[in-house]
């Protein structure tokens, strides 16, 4: 659906830059193909994250080459999907109803004020953004109180959480298992198997409200200021800084992210200050902080770090951002070594089934050959991929960075024994924040 002025001419604002709207639009492919679970995910979700994965590819080879702008018409159809795709899909179970009731009006509220955003001006554009992104951490904040959550992160993060309030070693207790053996998630863990820094950000909410996960919904309206922020210092056309923001608030299933108790909302906080500081003091230690803080957080962003340090290295900053690092994980190391890395390398160590529901190139493989694939295929594809992409994309800078980091990540991901949602949620906000990047004015650059 589409609300234009037929008498008014085409302006800056209804265009928007070739390679920013494309990095864009991988995004929202990689956000909904990933989103879609079931019977379709095989044969519909692994197909269109396949296809977001392969657009960054191609906008990372051709860069400035990319045809002419995109109407803004062709991005708001985009986010038309987004919004049709959380619509549909199916509420998370233990959901008590008048959540998912709420759920289902946001994303059909937001397909009729996509609409309006298309039609209007630049006020009216900021008002349905920010109309839509109070709705949004509205709803984030609501599924603490609307999802009862029962799945083995939640109840592992939330008793190591409770255990370090406590001055018990976080990697030395056992969590309870909430569903009683009733779901295979292809490992039965020991010990918490994440990063301490996580445990470290989730226990002041249990401490205050008794649930971390009111922390984790904390990061979508951080998040949204940063981007916005950082878009505006890099001179980006106002527009695009709402659709980009649109864009985020709009994933199918960024709601049910925060409410299963997933991290990776720390990790595109944190990716969103990088854009922050890079844009307002670059190349400071700042940024570097931010950054580097990725691993931290979730042991798979490794590939991301050394192409920082490629990108845009300075040994002091450098050197900074890795004091942080270390630091988030040096005071359980001191306390009790042994436990610690044990959780910190669980994913390395311990043997993990191979998981028929991923979303991933694996599974399809899977479904048609009954053979599974190694779990190297998936580090070996991140090291190839950043080394592929640097090599093409080094001269590009900020954007560069990060759309070399959400390629690397995304192709570990598609040949993963183990991929969802939360997985490519990180990987697209790479890409979201690529886009925006990537739509810098000239002057800027």
């Amino acid at each position: 659906m589409t609300i234009v002025d037929a008498t008014r001419s085409p302006s800056s604002a209804d265009t928007l830059p070739a390679a920013a709207s494309a990095t864009l639009a991988a995004y929202a492919l990689v956000s909904i193909g990933s989103s879609l679970h079931g019977d379709v995910l095989l044969v519909l979700g692994v197909p269109l994250t396949t296809a977001g994965f392969a657009l960054a590819c191609l906008v990372a080879r051709r860069g400035d080459r990319c045809s002419a702008p995109w109407p803004l018409g062709r991005l708001t159809m985009l986010l038309s999907a987004l919004a049709a795709v959380g619509l549909v899909t199916p509420a998370l179970d233990d959901s008590v109803r008048w959540f998912t009731v709420a759920t289902r009006i946001f994303f059909a509220a937001a397909i009729v004020l996509v609409a309006v955003f298309e039609g209007a001006r630049g006020a009216g554009r900021r008002r349905v953004t920010m109309a839509l992104a109070i709705a949004a951490v509205a709803l984030q904040f609501a599924a603490c109180f609307g999802v009862h959550v029962t799945v083995d992160l939640w109840s592992w993060t939330e008793t190591a959480a409770r255990a370090l309030l406590r001055g018990i070693h976080p990697y030395t207790v056992r969590a309870p298992d909430l569903q009683h053996g009733g779901f295979d998630f292809g490992s039965t863990p020991t010990v918490y198997p994440y990063m301490p820094l996580t445990v470290i950000a989730a226990a002041p909410w249990v401490a205050w409200l008794g649930d971390y996960r009111f922390g984790v919904a904390c990061c979508l309206p951080i998040t949204i200021a940063l981007m916005r922020r950082g878009g505006r210092a890099l001179d980006v056309d106002a527009t695009f800084i709402d659709v980009a923001t649109l864009a985020l608030v709009l994933h199918p299933f960024g709601t049910s992210i925060t409410a299963t108790g997933y991290m990776e909302p720390l990790l595109v906080t944190a990716a969103s200050a990088f854009v922050f500081f890079a844009a307002t003091v670059p190349r400071g230690s700042a940024e570097a902080t931010a950054f580097l803080l990725l691993p931290a957080l979730k042991q798979y962003a490794i590939a991301p770090v050394l192409l920082y340090a490629a990108f845009r290295g300075r040994a002091r900053t450098i050197a900074v951002g890795v004091a942080a690092a270390l630091a988030s994980v040096a005071p359980l190391l001191l306390w009790r070594w042994r436990p610690t890395l044990d959780g910190m390398l669980y994913f390395v160590r311990a043997p993990l089934a191979f998981r028929t529901d991923s979303d991933s190139l694996a599974a399809v493989f899977f479904a048609i050959t009954r053979i599974e694939t190694p779990r190297a295929v998936a580090v070996v594809a991140q090291a190839v991929a950043a080394a592929a992409a640097y090599r093409t994309l080094r001269d590009r800078g900020l954007d560069g960075l990060l759309l070399a980091s959400a390629i690397s990540l995304l192709a570990s991901f598609l040949v993963a024994p183990q991929a969802f949602t939360n997985y490519y949620y990180f990987g697209g906000a790479l890409l979201l924040l690529s886009s925006l990047a990537a739509a810098r004015a000239p002057v800027a650059a």
